[in-house]
C-alpha cells in the first residue's frame, strides 16, 4: 500500500514539474500570445461580473508573474501534500519541497535559454521560489492547526 502511495505521489509531483517545463519550452511569441489570451480572458470576466469598475484589469506582465507564482505554488502544495500523505515529517517535507522547488525553478530558467526569444531571469526564479514558500507556509499552518486541534480533542 505504501509503495502505491509513493508511486502515485511521484506521478503527481512529476506532472506538476512537466507542466512547468512545458511552458518553459514555448518560444517567446507563443508564450506571449498565451499570456495575452489569459489577460484578455481575465478582463472579459471582470467586465461581465461588473468588477472592472472597481478593480484594475491586470496587465500582461502581472498575469505572467501570477503564472510563475501560481505554477510553483501548485508544485509546493502537491509536494507538501504528497510527502505528508506518505507520513514524512513536516520538517523533512518542508526541506525536500523547498529544495525541489528551487531546483525546478533553476532548471526552468535554464530551459528558457534554449527557447527562442526567452531568457534566464532571476526575478522569475524569485517568483517561483516565493510560490513554493507560500505553499509550504500555508500547509505548515494547516498541519499545526490540525495537530493542536487533535491534541485538544484527545485531552478533552
Amino acid at each position: 500500500m505504501m509503495k502505491c502511495r509513493s508511486i502515485a505521489c511521484g506521478i503527481l509531483i512529476s506532472c506538476a514539474i512537466l507542466l512547468i517545463f512545458r511552458f518553459s519550452l514555448q518560444d517567446a511569441p507563443t508564450s506571449n500570445t498565451l499570456s495575452k489570451q489569459v489577460t484578455q480572458s481575465v478582463a472579459t470576466v471582470l467586465e461581465q461580473t461588473g468588477l472592472s469598475e472597481s478593480m484594475k484589469t491586470p496587465t500582461n506582465s502581472e498575469i505572467r508573474a501570477l503564472a510563475h507564482f501560481g505554477l510553483f505554488f501548485l508544485l509546493g502544495l502537491i509536494s507538501m501534500g504528497s510527502f505528508l500523505f506518505q507520513q514524512i515529517s513536516l520538517r523533512r517535507a518542508t526541506c525536500v519541497t523547498l529544495i525541489l522547488g528551487m531546483i525546478t525553478a533553476l532548471v526552468d530558467e535554464i530551459i528558457q535559454l534554449s527557447s527562442n526569444g526567452r531568457a534566464f531571469e532571476w526575478i522569475d526564479m524569485g517568483k517561483d521560489v516565493l510560490g513554493v514558500c507560500v505553499s509550504i507556509i500555508l500547509i505548515s499552518i494547516l498541519v499545526l492547526i490540525y495537530r493542536a486541534t487533535k491534541k485538544a480533542v484527545e485531552a478533552f
